[in-house]
């Protein structure tokens, strides 16, 4: 992934020259409001519990995520850009335990995901041009937790991860209505914290960390001579490769540019 970002860069470095267009975006602030829809793939894996002396495997049902985000950015042609994002995202999955012992217990989850970021880059556009890039650096911090009821007692598992990211961010535009764009993103975390009460466990600094990513493809439609934005945004997102968890979805976005 970081390849594919530093590769992205330099392509549109060259592109930017040459390319020749009548739009140039100058709109400064804009404000998106975006449902989102995820799905995961259905994940496995193996832990060992010291109070049974056992090895436990634990399988996730594909969830199906529903939430909000929400987003501000702040970006003009060859100045410096910020955006901050907020997403809250919730799902119903089932959880299945089952112990080397030969016990198997189900659960049905609460699944929650929430992702706050915070980005500073600079946009590079030449006047006349069809390309504009937007290369960037952001810090933030996502969390989920899984809730679930087991004989009238609450059990929740949860993590929280604090993360550097670097990214970069190329738009194609076709006249001033259409857009096209593709998004690269590289994560890496430098906190993570996770609480388990199945397994009895509680992972802290260092001891999962791996690296993450996401890639999407956002298409953009501009309204009303640019104050609105119609925004679909398919994505993929890897939180951890050390993982199986993996995430397809898309946003609609609807943005007010001023």
């Amino acid at each position: 992934m970081f390849p594919l970002i530093v590769a992205s860069t330099l392509m549109a470095a060259g592109m930017i020259s040459n390319l020749d267009n009548d739009f140039v975006g100058h709109t400064s602030h804009k404000i998106y409001l975006k449902p989102d829809f995820f799905w995961g793939l259905p994940t496995s894996d193996q832990l060992y519990d010291e109070e049974s002396e056992s090895y436990i495997s634990k399988k996730i049902s594909r969830p199906f995520y529903k939430g909000i985000d929400l987003s501000y950015e702040w970006e003009k042609p060859n100045s410096l850009y910020f955006s901050a994002q907020w997403t809250n995202s919730i799902a119903s999955v089932k959880k299945t335990l089952t112990s080397s012992l030969g016990e198997t217990r189900s659960y049905d989850l609460e699944q929650s995901f929430s992702n706050i970021e915070a980005r500073v880059g600079r946009s590079f556009q030449q006047e006349g041009t069809s390309l504009a890039m937007v290369p960037y650096v952001a810090l933030g911090r996502y969390g989920g937790s899984d809730t679930c009821f087991v004989e009238g007692e609450r059990y929740e598992e949860n993590v929280d991860v604090l993360y550097a990211a670097l990214g970069n961010k190329l738009m194609f535009h076709f006249g001033k209505i259409f857009d096209i764009g593709v998004n690269l993103k590289l994560m890496r975390p430098v906190y993570v914290h996770l609480e388990d009460p199945f397994m009895e466990a509680s992972l802290k600094i260092n001891e999962i960390i791996a690296l993450g990513y996401e890639a999407a493809a956002p298409i953009v439609c501009h309204l009303a001579d640019g104050a609105w934005e119609i925004q679909l945004e398919p994505y993929l997102l890897k939180l951890n490769t050390n993982d199986a968890n993996r995430f397809v979805g898309g946003r609609l976005a609807i943005g007010h540019c001023f």
